[in-house]
């Protein structure tokens, strides 16, 4: 039967129930398009009391050979107007195990909002009382997030799944409450373990549900790029996760000597709520480049109590390796205040003694002769080339007698 003649049959319907057609006509002329507008025309009827025609229209397609799951969870909604809840509830039942992910994930979400009552419960016998149990208990969870309550939403997540539940649309759910406090990572983090733990529908609802956030993650992040005339190597262009897409782009860049692109990128990334602790590592890492070495340091003093064991080891071995550079900072810190204070004697006995362990510092060399000029006249200034040469060769004068000095030292005490 051509799709014009089912339509002229199911045009006929409507008329006799009184109903003028909004989506369907007489001129459509694939079973896709009709399909689609026998569900908007059912939706239209439901919407206008008129449920009962609602569901006639979609018995006549049935019978017209004509086939959607959306017809069945139409249906469902008629019926529950109707008053026939019972119905309803096993036809979504019944939905929720579908292979279409994006139906079935719509008959959870019916059923959680409409499973309230223990006759309900009682409705369904077996396996499928266990399953409405705890829709139940994931309905309140659903009405607390839909009413901005997300604490509490949460809060009823976390206490399920310790008591055992085992439901993966409570991960699903409670990453959904985490986009919503601002805590983007850590739900995409549980929407990868769906799509890696399971085939089924809540693992596509989960890829479906990665898709939309990790776009909205990334987006702002490429834009960054492009800003700074960065053609990205790792964001965007492969399948891993969006957090490790990020982490090796931070790394590439920042060794690539992109600092500020760096840490542009992790200004935004918190901006967005990712709250992923190798980010900090990796913010650190860049704020050493720029010499900001106690603000690295506290940064990972900070990690130091992070529950991530590899985290933790990474962060106890950047503070040693960063350890001889604070210090050398510490003291050359400490010279600079004996310099302003004029205290040179101590200012010079503090650079000799550091250049005997580190003779090659720049730093405390150009301090050693700084404090040099200022003893023998003209300032803390440098001159001429011949005045640095005289200074440089009084410098290696004292030090090699702080040197003989110690020593002598050395030998009286052995």
């Amino acid at each position: 039967m051509q799709p014009q003649t089912k339509a002229h049959l199911l045009l006929d319907l409507l008329i006799s129930g009184g109903w003028c057609a909004k989506q369907l006509s007489s001129d459509i002329n694939s079973d896709n398009k009709l399909i689609d507008a026998l569900l908007n025309e059912a939706i239209a009827l439901r919407e206008a009391g008129e449920a009962q025609l609602s569901l006639q229209l979609i018995d006549q397609a049935l019978a017209l050979g004509l086939s959607s799951p959306w017809f069945e969870d139409n249906r469902a909604r008629a019926l529950l107007l109707l008053s026939n809840r019972q119905e309803a509830l096993k036809i979504w039942m019944q939905l929720s195990q579908t292979n279409n992910h994006q139906v079935a994930a719509m008959a959870v979400e019916m059923l959680c909002k409409n499973t309230d009552s223990t006759t309900d419960q009682h409705s369904i016998q077996g396996d499928e009382l266990n399953t409405n149990s705890q829709l139940n208990a994931l309905n309140e969870a659903i009405k607390l997030r839909e009413e901005g309550k997300l604490e509490e939403s949460i809060a009823l997540i976390d206490s399920a799944l310790a008591a055992g539940e085992t439901s993966l649309w409570w991960l699903d759910n409670k990453a959904r409450v985490l986009v919503e406090l601002n805590n983007p990572s850590e739900a995409i983090l549980i929407w990868e373990h769906l799509v890696a733990a399971t085939n089924d529908d809540i693992g596509k609802v989960a890829s479906e549900m990665l898709a939309i956030h990790t776009s909205k993650f990334l987006e702002p992040l490429l834009n960054i790029c492009k800003q700074c005339n960065w053609q990205p190597l790792y964001l965007g262009i492969n399948d891993l996760s969006v957090l490790l897409q990020l982490l090796q782009e931070l790394s590439v860049s920042r060794e690539a000597g992109k600092i500020e692109l760096s840490l542009k990128l992790i200004a935004q990334a918190k901006e967005l709520g990712f709250k992923f602790t190798w980010i900090k590592d990796n913010e650190a890492r860049a704020l050493v480049h720029l010499d900001r070495l106690q603000v690295a340091v506290a940064q990972w003093n900070n990690l130091e109590s992070n529950n991530d064991p590899s985290l933790v080891a990474t962060a106890v071995e950047m503070l040693e390796e960063l350890n001889p550079q604070l210090e050398s900072e510490k003291l050359e810190n400490q010279a600079e205040q004996l310099l302003d204070d004029g205290d040179l004697d101590a200012a010079e006995a503090l650079l000799l003694n550091a250049l005997l362990t580190d003779p090659g510092h720049a730093g405390y060399r150009e301090l050693l002769l700084r404090t040099l000029a200022a003893q023998l006249g003209g300032g803390d200034m440098l001159g001429t080339e011949t005045r640095e040469r005289e200074l440089w060769i009084e410098g290696h004068s004292r030090l090699l007698a702080q040197f003989e000095h110690r020593l002598g030292l050395v030998r009286v005490s052995s």
